[in-house]
């Protein structure tokens, strides 16, 4: 055989609870014409409980290849305790005759383990904790049962598919069992349907071949473009699907006004009017042909200081609007899926809800503009027929009518977080509390480690051969490495080393505070918790209004859009009869003008 044998070890893999090791010794000797020569190899399966810690791994000895002789693998396990080795001849060196493994008799890097932490103990920083999923404490609980949402989802699919011993064809196939059933119906009816659709095609809708005629959606996606809010685009590309429904009416049927149903296109002269006033007045606005200001009311209200400041008065102009998506959608998902709303969704409502808030105050001004031109036209002189009188505001005000915010809930929802994003203990007095009664426990549990470490008995029973911290953290739990003959009088082990040595043990004086700590921790979590489904619960309580407030602050945003569309293809509102007739000149396609063509 070759002198260049190679030994081959798999090392060992260590289990939370069980120390299951898989080690394999072998050496392959290959001969002078590279041909394979002997296998030996030796596999070990062992399975030991430790309780309380993770198992140490087993070492594998080293191996020396002799020319001439066999090699035999030698392992040593973790079972064996330090001087229960038979002679290294017989059964080979034990792993804590290991030279290296000598050096350092706590694992991982200065000390540490997958188990041993660094001290995470910080008596100025507050515990965090997740909002809860559901909005339901029992289904929270359920959540957390994963064994019981397993056994359920077992049982309800059983019980669907009838088991496996149901037999039969049904119980085979399944929801399939009716499927050529179904496929016959389904062909008897498809003439049917064809007979249909050749009736519907004859009969021809005009007003929908028209808008399709001059390129009308392609007109409406262009405004959804210049729409900001998700409400807007939505209310623009929807109608598309809906207008060759809708017939003209040149009277003054009654046209609702609910911003939460107003469609895009009126079906009346008079809200042809509304609608073509509103983009009149918007205009003016957004080219600053409107002098006055808007006393901005946010955070004047709110008894937290952090927030508060003094109104300000901003030049009258467009709604302060531009920019916001304003879809709040997705968070009335999340609450009709019974799940609890956290603080990016909060603060989502509460911007939505100031914004709602400016708005109401630009409002506010349209309306006092219309009253200083109404005591203006009572005192001015009319004689001068030079004079240009401003125009007041009709329109738009309707638009904003509908917004309403309540003061509590935008108290509520504006003080909800500290600085950094929590639960704000000013607000919530009881997380306050509870986070001062964890803070005062750490720096008593961290003052009394310091004392037992100075301590000179306890000097004598650490084990700092090896260097590294002497206070870890376990699960939470404080530790100090102590030797093995100390380890029943110091307090609780929860870990040891490798070599079984030195022994993590919590000394028993901060035992019970540090269960107390836990207790507060725990009360905290459930404080928070009961916080987080409380401002969940109010959010739904005013969703309605929330919702009309969106759809209200969406009705402006699209006359902003009609505006801005306008202002590219240079257009002008056209001036609409009692009768609904309007007369264009030299007029131009608009689909030409976004195309950058004259027609």
């Amino acid at each position: 055989s070759d002198s260049n044998a190679t030994p081959i070890t798999i090392a060992s893999v260590v289990w939370r609870r069980f120390q299951l090791t898989l080690l394999i010794d072998s050496s392959i000797m290959a001969s002078s014409s590279r041909s394979l020569a002997a296998v030996c190899a030796s596999v070990l399966v062992a399975a030991a409980p430790v309780a309380g810690s993770l198992a140490p791994a087993a070492f594998v000895s080293k191996t020396n290849s002799h020319r001439g002789s066999s090699v035999a693998p030698s392992v040593s396990m973790y079972s064996s305790p330090p001087g229960t080795e038979k002679d290294a001849t017989t059964r080979g060196s034990s792993f804590y005759d290991d030279e290296e493994f000598q050096k350092d008799s706590r694992a991982g890097e200065d000390g540490y383990s997958v188990l041993r932490r660094p001290v995470t103990f910080d008596a100025d920083v507050d515990p965090t904790f997740d909002a809860p999923r559901a909005l339901d404490e029992k289904e929270e609980e359920r959540l957390d049962d994963v064994n019981k949402m397993w056994y359920e989802g077992r049982a309800a699919s059983a019980g669907k598919n009838g088991g496996r011993s149901g037999g039969g064809e049904s119980g085979i196939m399944g929801e399939f069992a009716g499927m050529s059933t179904a496929s016959t119906d389904i062909a008897s009816g498809s003439n049917k349907q064809h007979t249909r659709q050749m009736e519907e095609d004859q009969q021809l809708d005009m007003r929908q071949r028209t808008l399709d005629t001059l390129d009308y959606p392609f007109v409406l996606r262009a405004l959804a473009e210049e729409c900001d809010s998700v409400f807007g685009k939505d209310l623009v590309l929807q109608s598309g699907n809906s207008e060759g429904a809708r017939g003209s009416s040149n009277g003054d049927d009654k046209e609702t006004e609910d911003v939460l149903t107003m469609p895009l296109t009126a079906s009346s002269v008079k809200g042809v009017h509304g609608r073509f006033g509103a983009v009149k007045e918007m205009q003016r606005l957004m080219e600053g042909r409107v002098s006055g200001f808007v006393t901005s009311r946010r955070n004047q209200n709110q008894q937290n200081g952090k927030n508060k400041r003094r109104a300000q008065k901003l030049p009258l102009g467009a709604p302060p609007i531009r920019g916001y998506s304003l879809d709040l959608q997705p968070i009335f998902d999340i609450v009709d899926e019974g799940k609890v709303l956290e603080g990016p969704e909060i603060l989502e409502v509460t911007e939505m809800l100031e914004l709602s808030l400016d708005v109401l105050d630009w409002s506010v001004a349209l309306k006092e503009h219309n009253k200083e031109i109404e005591e203006q036209s009572e005192d001015e002189d009319v004689s001068n027929e030079f004079s240009l009188r401003p125009e007041p505001f009709f329109e738009l005000p309707k638009l904003a009518s509908s917004i309403h915010v309540d003061d509590e809930l935008l108290h509520l929802l504006s003080n909800a977080f500290d600085d950094e994003g929590r639960l704000d203990g000013v607000t919530f007095p009881a997380v306050g509390r509870l986070r001062a009664k964890v803070r005062t426990f750490k720096r008593d549990i961290l003052s009394s480690m310091d004392s037992i470490l100075s301590m000179p008995s306890m000097k004598s029973k650490l084990a700092v051969e090896s260097g590294g911290a002497l206070t870890m953290e376990i699960n939470g739990r404080l530790v100090i490495p102590v030797q093995q003959q100390y380890q029943n009088s110091v307090g609780i082990v929860h870990d040891a080393s490798r070599s079984g040595k030195t022994c993590y043990v919590e000394p028993t004086e901060i035992v019970g505070p540090t269960n107390e700590l836990r207790q507060a921790e725990a009360e905290l979590r459930a404080e928070e918790a009961r916080v987080w489904r409380q401002l969940t619960e109010t959010v739904v309580a005013h969703r309605e209004e929330i919702e009309r407030d969106v759809a209200s602050l969406g009705q402006l945003d699209l006359v902003m859009a009609r505006v801005k569309l306008g202002k590219k293809l240079e257009g002008v509102v056209p001036e609409v009869g009692t009768e609904g007739v309007v007369s264009v000149k030299e007029a131009r396609h608009p689909v030409l003008l976004l195309r950058g063509l004259e027609g």
